[in-house]
């Protein structure tokens, strides 16, 4: 099975990057990615545990960004971690926004301080990553916006119904675009019922993997 939506207690999960993994061995997770918010940290060493362990592994973060004023999260996968500084670059623009976020707060502001959609775009890219669009369903309003934006989409999710699954795999092939399957997993009791719908709608993230390596490792 491939998951590649998972957090850890590197941003708002409860589990260490290593329980996630021997949590991942023990489902049968054969790829993987941890896709913390707005942080790379504990990639490094995810990456050296998976190998270990025998998981294929991918880089992943979850960015907090906005569009047209309004949240807009946006999953970006790596095959090799970007570089120290780019990352570096990163925590300091995510840190500045932070700082911003406080201020307001302070002066009892409600705007929404948030990367831009394009700037998470532009770091994406200038690392060799693809951009992927999380749980639609929560954008579903706005898809005919934010899908030409984006490689991809987590068309498999908990929260989707069998049957927008198969709508977004439908949007997915009609736009040539990625599919990607994510548990969204925050600790480590996993859902039977939603590891049963992973193995099913598997060889629509197959070929997200297939090409993902294909393009990115030589």
């Amino acid at each position: 099975m491939i998951d590649l939506h998972h957090h850890s207690n590197h941003s708002d999960g409860k589990a260490t990057v290593e329980e996630l993994l021997k949590k991942a061995i023990e489902t049968g997770i054969a790829v993987m990615s941890i896709t913390d918010h707005d942080t790379l940290a504990g990639q490094e060493k995810a990456s050296f545990v998976a190998n270990l362990m025998g998981i294929k592994y991918i880089h992943g973060i979850e960015l907090s960004t906005q569009f047209d004023n309004k949240s807009v999260h946006l999953l970006g996968y790596f095959a090799k971690l970007p570089s120290k500084n780019a990352r570096s670059k990163l925590d300091k623009y995510l840190l500045n926004l932070q700082v911003k976020r406080m201020r307001a707060k302070r002066e009892c502001k409600s705007e929404e301080i948030s990367m831009p959609i394009k700037d998470a775009l532009e770091f994406i890219k200038s690392q060799n990553g693809f951009a992927i669009l999380p749980h639609p369903i929560l954008y579903y309003d706005r898809l005919d916006y934010l899908l030409p934006l984006v490689d991809g989409i987590e068309a498999v999710y908990p929260s989707h119904s069998e049957y927008f699954i198969s709508e977004m795999v439908g949007e997915a092939e009609s736009r040539g675009l990625f599919v990607t399957s994510g548990s969204d997993l925050h600790g480590t009791i996993r859902s039977k019922e939603f590891d049963l719908i992973l193995a099913k709608y598997g060889e629509f993230t197959n070929g997200f993997i297939e090409k993902f390596f294909g393009r990115l490792i030589p």
